[in-house]
């Protein structure tokens, strides 16, 4: 009965792709999108003179939505945002209410022209939209003074993929690489750097945010990458003394600038991976060692993947203090136990490797260029978040006789991150239950050739995923069977597909919801 019921919602589905694709679909990436947070707890940038702006409720306007809307007095001062996630070729609208009058754009970054819609209507609303075709870089929407004068006043702010089933990708405009953001998905972190006293850079900030040479687009032989470098001598943060050019992670679509959008998790409830692919390019000279990837609870290192150069002045090393190292051993420091475990004696420098953490019932194992290490940590772990980047471990304290132009630095081409959880899903050690059934966009997106795919159900009942390719023949169940309530994740390999756009369904009861992805190899 249950494969009746799948072969049945197969042909259900594909007739509907054929018959009709909805459109726009939402985006879910605006924060605060009706202004009902402040300034500092929406998502929201202030570019420019703080002064100029203010948010808050207001009865002459009244706001289209709530209590609250913005005001911005002068050309001294915009406020902005970021869309999450856009897609190369997709066509974007991008709208805001405005009141007398004012200026809404948007920046994709991958281009060098700004698009732009500007309104003078007088004392009333007017919703107002810009369109643009995505380059597939991270997109910056704003909200300015004019084209009148007096106040300009904006409210409810909304993005949407209005993109047709006959777009395509070679309709995106040329791509122009400049930003770390256009390299890697920069969406949940922050960075912290080793200057201006420690200075460390937020979301939507980071977007746009590049500075040589801590932090910036570098390309090789290998391909793209960011460039990550930290200094010794360098500033530090608060509790360290080791200087870093390194990427923290944070909550989705963090709305905080402080602990409440630090990200929480156990090893203990659901899987936690993350995979990077990079390579060190230069280690310190007295105590060349680096950091490359890790995982750090509240008060300390968790797990760690370390480069450590042969230098040191230790007899039977092979380096000279002062000389730059060509090899290194490549360790995963255990917590306090600095040679946990020698995953590679003669890692040389400039080589593309790739490491891997899985953190899962209670214990956190590895992966090296693509395999799985016979080396484990057993250990229930929690307030935990991932690290990525380089965190040099050469110091006043530690390399008393090293040169302050001594630096470490990495290049990081790719890395993903997953949550996964089949019995809920976790955030600041919070356990929460689905009330509705939703499906979410799969993540990355584009992707090559695996993406993962979120939906949370309310209440037990039979469910069916599947994709289909884009004249709605099925290329792939996913999902059919019971399902108890919860919040679930499925890893889709869609290594013997073609590049091209695909649809995914999900059908639980009297639900159906479609979404888009795209395989680009």
């Amino acid at each position: 009965m249950k494969l009746v019921y799948c072969v049945a919602f197969s042909i259900i589905i594909a007739f509907n792709i054929k018959a009709q694709v909805v459109y726009p679909i939402a985006l879910d990436s605006i924060v605060n999108p009706s202004l009902e947070l402040s300034m500092s707890e929406g998502g929201w940038e202030i570019v420019g003179n703080k002064s100029s702006l203010s948010t808050g409720s207001s009865s002459n306007p009244v706001p289209v939505d709530g209590t609250n809307c913005l005001r911005i007095s002068d050309t001294a001062g915009s406020l902005r945002q970021a869309l999450n996630t856009v897609h190369r070729g997709h066509r974007y609208r991008v709208s805001a209410w405005v009141y007398s009058h004012g200026t809404l754009g948007v920046n994709d970054l991958g281009v060098d022209s700004l698009y732009e819609v500007s309104t003078s209507q007088g004392l009333s609303w007017k919703k107002i939209s810009v369109e643009f075709v995505s380059t597939g870089s991270p997109a910056l929407f704003y909200a300015k003074y004019g084209p009148a004068t007096g106040k300009s006043y904006f409210d409810v702010f909304e993005a949407a993929d209005i993109s047709t089933a006959q777009d395509s990708i070679q309709n995106a405009p040329e791509i122009k690489i400049k930003f770390p953001s256009q390299i890697i998905n920069l969406s949940n972190w922050k960075i912290t750097l080793p200057i201006n006293s420690a200075q460390e850079i937020y979301n939507p900030t980071l977007y746009d945010f590049s500075i040589d040479p801590w932090f910036k687009v570098v390309q090789d032989k290998d391909g793209w990458a960011v460039q990550f470098r930290a200094n010794h001598g360098g500033a530090t943060t608060s509790g360290s003394s080791n200087p870093r050019s390194e990427l923290r992670e944070m909550l989705p679509n963090y709305r905080y600038r402080d602990s409440k959008s630090a990200i929480a998790w156990s090893n203990t409830l659901g899987t936690h991976t993350m995979w990077i692919k990079q390579k060190v390019t230069h280690l310190t000279y007295v105590k060349p060692h680096t950091v490359v990837g890790q995982i750090h609870d509240a008060s300390n290192d968790v797990a760690v993947f370390r480069v450590e150069g042969l230098n040191g002045g230790t007899t039977g090393t092979g380096g000279t203090v002062g000389v730059l190292d060509t090899l290194a051993k490549l360790w995963i420091t255990d917590a306090d136990i600095t040679h946990g475990y020698l995953v590679d004696s003669l890692y040389r420098i400039g080589t593309l490797f790739t490491v891997k953490f899985i953190a899962h019932d209670g214990v956190i194992e590895f992966e090296y260029n693509g395999k799985r290490l016979p080396y484990k940590k057993t250990k229930n772990v929690s307030g935990c978040f991932f690290k990525l980047g380089d965190y040099t471990q050469s110091n006043s304290g530690t390399a008393p006789n090293e040169v302050d132009s001594a630096y470490a630095e990495a290049y990081v081409y790719d890395y993903t991150v997953t949550h996964e959880t089949l019995t809920g899903t976790e955030t600041n050690n919070e356990k929460t239950s689905p009330t509705q059934i939703v499906l979410e966009q799969n993540y990355p997106n584009p992707f090559n050739p695996t993406t993962t795919i979120k939906y949370s159900i309310p209440t037990a009942g039979n469910v069916v995923l599947k994709v289909f390719d884009m004249l709605g023949n099925e290329v792939a169940t996913l999902v059919c069977e019971e399902k108890s309530a919860g919040n679930y994740s499925i890893d889709f390999n869609a290594g013997r597909l073609s590049s091209g756009i695909y649809f995914y369904s999900l059908r639980s009861g009297n639900f159906t919801e479609t979404r888009k992805l795209l395989l680009l190899k």
